[in-house]
Parts: structure tokens; sequence; C-alpha cells
């Protein structure tokens, strides 16, 4: 069961999120052509979002039970976002305790897991959960359930955080992270003391005119020179192992948008990782995204 239901989610999970990808960032690239890659920066909503945690200061969550309703003024149209009493974009609620016959998947990630500017129903982990149970027979199970932890903005650190708090008490079977190459290319934690400080300094989020996120890159080539590569790729490391460790051999890992910077990144942080599930590594080169392109010159120091 456990190697049929690893194939099916590869293959049908793939399928939905070509219809994520292909329907969704058509339409944004096609509205705002000169700034292909927006879809990485997008500013948090601090009204849509608590902050309560106790370890962590720049760490947020959707607020629970609350229709988010998203128009950017590029867009062209309106997406809606259903939160649950749990504070996570699914059109559903689930009980902690899972029935017999129930086999769960918890979908951890960014907003590219989130589904960010994607209608709540029309997001892949609810169509991948659509098409299992419509396709998959399998006799130790009469349904597949796909819970959605993903938040837009998350790093290593906020993905590990939210299923230690959201995601660990629902005891899934399989933990699948749809895993961003730019996932790697900050530190929430450290970055976002600047982006305050450029914030109030009035630093535009995006020059039209370079093309540039401007607040954004300024943070991070700050965060770069003031603790340096290894400092960062220890600090990561410390999270993933964390994550490993709250999985318990559960991790699915599926790689997209991994251009040559992001594999050599990923290659230093994995060894950390004991006990995976597995990793899927190629079935969704598709959504390679070849504009967007690290700041290697102060990233790779």
């Amino acid at each position: 069961m456990k190697s049929t239901l690893f194939r099916t989610i590869i293959i049908i999970g793939s399928l939905g999120l070509m219809v994520f990808d292909g329907v969704l960032l058509g339409k944004i690239y096609k509205q705002l052509p000169s700034v292909k890659g927006a879809q990485y920066k997008i500013p948090i909503r601090r009204d849509d979002m608590q902050f309560n945690s106790p370890n962590l200061k720049y760490y947020y969550e959707p607020i629970p039970d609350q229709t988010q309703v998203h128009q950017p003024d590029w867009f062209g149209y309106n997406t809606e976002n259903f939160i649950n009493a749990d504070g996570l974009n699914d059109s559903k609620n689930y009980e902690a305790a899972k029935r017999p016959g129930v086999y769960r998947i918890a979908a951890i990630g960014d907003s590219f897991t989130y589904g960010l500017f994607v209608n709540t129903k029309e997001n892949w982990t609810e169509i991948m959960e659509e098409m299992l149970n419509s396709k998959i027979k399998c006799p130790l199970t009469d349904n597949i359930e796909i819970i959605n932890f993903g938040v837009l903005g998350y790093d290593i650190e906020y993905i590990t955080e939210r299923y230690a708090r959201r995601g660990y008490k629902y005891n899934s079977d399989l933990v699948l992270w749809l895993m961003n190459g730019s996932t790697f290319e900050v530190v929430n934690e450290l970055a976002y003391p600047y982006l305050e400080e450029y914030g109030m300094k009035k630093v535009p989020i995006f020059d039209p005119k370079t093309k540039r996120f401007t607040r954004f890159d300024v943070s991070l080539e700050d965060v770069f020179k003031k603790y340096g590569k290894s400092y960062i790729t220890e600090y990561q490391k410390k999270r993933l192992e964390r994550l490993d460790g709250l999985t318990k051999g559960k991790l699915l890992i599926v790689p997209f948008n991994m251009n040559d910077w992001a594999r050599n990144k990923w290659n230093e942080l994995k060894s950390v990782l004991k006990n995976p599930y597995g990793y899927a590594d190629g079935p969704l080169e598709f959504l390679q995204d070849d504009y967007y392109k690290p700041i290697s010159k102060f990233v790779a120091v």
C-alpha cells in the first residue's frame, strides 16, 4: 500500500500542480508580463495574520474562521481563501483524531502550498485530494485527506514551527513538502528586522525601473553581510533537523524551482535528514521559473 500511494501521489499530484501552475501563474504573468516572479515577494497583509509565538518574534499564521479576499491592482479578479477553525487554508475542518480507514497527508510549504491568489477549492491540495479519492483503489483505505498547512512567505523555520504547532496533532501518515527552491534564500527571523527598518525609511518594495524587489534585496544583503553563509547554513540545518524529528520518517520532499544555486544549497542542508520517507526529484521540473535568480553576488560568499 505504501509504495502504491507513493507512486499515485507523485503522478496525480503532478497533474494537480500542472493545473495550479499552468492556470494560475499563466493568468498572473499575462496580467503583469514585466514583473514575472512577483509571486515570490508578495507583502504579508498583517490584518489577515496573528502573531503569537513565544519563541519567534516575527512568526505569523492566518487568523482562524475568516474568509480572505485578494484583489491586487495588477491581478484583474478576486480570489477567496476560506481559513478554517485551525487557521488553515482549507475548505473544511478536520478532527485531530483520525478515523479508521483514512489515509491522511499533511501538505507543508510556502505560498505555493498555501495557494496564494487561488480560490481555496481550486488549490492543488484540494484538486489532488479529489483526484486521489476518485482514482485510487486500495483495500486498506476508503478515504484520503490532504490537509493544507502552507503559509505564504514561510522559510524552513516557519514551515517547521507551523507543523509543530498545527500539523503534528493530526497524526498524518505522510508529510508532503512541496519544496520551493527560493525557501532557502531567506531566514525570516534574521531578515524581518531589516525589512522593518527599510520599510520605515520608505524603501520601495518593488522598483519598476530596475525590476528589482528593492526592500527585500537590500534586507537580504544585510543579513548575509552580518551573519555570513556558514552561520545561516547551520541555522537552517538545525531547523530542518527539528522537522525531521517531528515527521518521524513520514516526510516526502517534492522539490521544484531548483536552479543550480538552490540545488547546491539543498545538498548542503539535506545531510541532517536521518529518516525522510523519500525524495521525488524531477516530476515537477516544468515548474522551473528561469526568470527567478537568487542574488548570487552575496549569497555565494
